[in-house]
């Protein structure tokens, strides 16, 4: 009897893990691709920042730190590209 028990306890475990596993791979996978789509837009931001296009690269940039808000490379892109329009003024706080 005691080995029964141990079973259908094996049994549950499974059945409610399973799901789970399928959820945290889901995740993952996703995560992956927005990795990926974030490795796009930066280096469209920097084909665009050496095309001349500061306009374009400026939105490039904003949309690259939607998804990686903490990136200092994104930040000291913006401060140059303010900078190359000589608006000092907001470039500094996008250097700090």
């Amino acid at each position: 009897m005691g080995v029964e028990v141990r079973m259908k306890g094996v049994v549950r475990a499974r059945f409610f893990l399973t799901p789970l596993m399928m959820l945290a791979m889901g995740h993952a996978s996703s995560l992956g691709q927005a990795e990926a789509a974030a490795v796009n837009q930066r280096q469209t931001a920097i084909a665009l920042e050496q095309q001349g296009k500061i306009a374009e690269a400026e939105a490039a940039w904003r949309t690259f730190l939607k998804a990686q808000p903490a990136s200092a490379e994104a930040y000291a892109h913006l401060g140059f590209l303010e900078a190359r329009q000589e608006r000092y003024g907001q470039a500094v706080p996008l250097y700090r």
